[in-house]
């Protein structure tokens, strides 16, 4: 386990991904064949473990990744990674239905005051759905306490950094969402190089004192 100092930082990432079938390019629903799926319904979503190291994450990533990967191939599917698609309109209301999406909280915040949607749903007015990765930030001491990490000044570093990543993707800076762990960075479109984000995020972690 790497120590920085007398702390113990940690990373777990999300990544969503859209579940396709090969003959047709339609968009499945991911419980219907067992994957693990977000809230709403309609996105495969990949969660590793939290990680002290860049290695130790994209390696838990990567097995996780093939695993369903393989899982897909069987089934005549594959994992996609695309940022935006545009969905049915009949898929949306079946799975807001499903899924209850009504009573869906958004627990998304954002640094910077006047934003005043999010990408907690994954569906844009246009009837677009969104898919991201999701980057968990932790922080405990040896001990294991938990330690409040400055969330605005690594939200912003990340902004800027993928800036114009963020911006051709149409996903909205600044977003995060507190968790008992800490918190999780959500302005990344899914289809960035994982590397890169990741080794960045450790990177910027690393950096706070």
């Amino acid at each position: 386990m790497k120590i920085l100092n007398k702390y113990i930082d940690r990373i777990g990432i999300e990544r969503e991904y859209w579940l396709i079938a090969d003959t047709n390019g339609r968009i499945i629903e991911p419980a219907l064949f067992g994957f693990p799926y977000d809230e709403f319904g309609f996105l495969v979503e990949i969660r590793t473990d939290p990680h002290t190291t860049c290695e130790t994450l994209l390696k838990d990533f990567q097995a996780r990744f093939s695993e369903l990967e393989e899982k897909a191939h069987k089934l005549g599917m594959h994992l996609e990674s695309l940022h935006r698609r545009t969905l049915n309109s009949e898929f949306i209301k079946c799975l807001a239905n499903k899924y209850c999406h009504s009573t869906l909280l958004d627990t998304t915040a954002n640094i910077y005051a006047g934003t005043s949607k999010s990408h907690a749903t994954g569906l844009d007015s246009d009837c677009c759905g969104t898919a991201g990765l999701h980057i968990h930030f932790s922080r405990y001491t040896r001990n294991g306490k938990r330690i409040q990490l400055p969330i605005v000044k690594i939200v912003k570093a990340m902004d800027r950094h993928f800036e114009r990543t963020i911006s051709l993707a149409r996903r909205n800076l600044g977003e995060f969402e507190i968790k008992p762990h800490g918190f999780e960075y959500r302005s990344l479109p899914s289809d960035i190089t994982l590397m890169f984000a990741v080794k960045e995020a450790f990177k910027l972690l690393r950096k706070c004192e």
